[in-house]
């Protein structure tokens, strides 16, 4: 029967976050235990934590054992993350069923939409999402443009990407992480001089603060052999900070 499915659902899903050793999974726990009442958002972290902690098919049954005034844009844009790690394809067929029950996009489902596309290789959609999110209003961010500027490579190729980045520069700050998609893609097809001046102009908006971003950089310099380069990018960085200095000597 319905109810014995239900239950059933039910069981299994508190089984999945019962295993779950997160921090904020035991809150939710605990929080549910003596009785609160939980949010739409706070549903969509433990769907999360269930995706992470015991795989896809728990993260299913969690969602399905929720009341439908439970299932929001939240806990769909959850589940649609755990599809763009595991199943693309799912979450694209997750996505015509949100546009079915006509679920407003917000920033985090455009962004889990283009993920899916990207790994499902469509990236031609991934551009018209990007067009159709921007048409609606919806806020845009770093992520949303690294995506962006690999799909566009896929389907314009790496000089019309770099002229790409050339326009948006007059625009908006260009993050260095879209200058390093470039970079790295450069080094893919043998084009280490292009990829350096990518990578030169990276550095030279970035946040010098920011040890990822040297990270980074090395990494794509030392991939294309370009040694005196990540010699040089070490002396700027232990010139930088502490943690560049320690980190110089142990290497050295």
């Amino acid at each position: 029967s319905r109810s014995a499915s239900t239950s059933s659902s039910s069981t299994s899903a508190s089984s999945a976050t019962s295993g779950s050793t997160g921090a904020p999974s035991r809150l939710i726990d605990w929080m549910e235990a003596r009785g609160a009442y939980l949010l739409p958002g706070d549903h969509a972290l433990r769907l999360d934590l269930v995706c992470k902690v015991n795989g896809l098919e728990a993260a299913e049954e969690y969602f399905l054992s929720l009341p439908d005034m439970h299932k929001s844009v939240k806990t769909y844009s959850s589940l649609l993350n755990c599809y763009a790690e595991h199943k693309p394809e799912k979450g694209l067929e997750l996505y015509e069923k949100m546009r079915t029950m006509n679920i407003v996009p917000n920033t985090l489902v455009y962004k889990n939409l283009m993920s899916l596309y990207l790994k499902a290789g469509q990236p031609e959609k991934v551009l018209k999402t990007f067009e159709e999110m921007r048409g609606n209003g919806i806020q845009t961010d770093n992520f949303t443009y690294c995506i962006l500027t690999e799909s566009h490579i896929m389907v314009n190729g790496l000089e019309s990407t770099k002229k790409f980045l050339e326009d948006l520069e007059k625009s908006i700050p260009v993050h260095w992480s879209l200058y390093t998609v470039l970079a790295n893609n450069y080094n893919k097809v043998g084009q280490f001089d292009k990829a350096e001046l990518a990578l030169k102009k990276a550095e030279e908006v970035m946040d010098k603060g920011e040890m990822f971003a040297w990270h980074n950089l090395l990494s794509l310099y030392a991939s294309s052999g370009n040694l005196s380069e990540v010699k040089r990018l070490w002396v700027s960085l232990s010139r930088s900070s502490r943690s560049g200095n320690s980190l110089n000597r142990a290497l050295t």
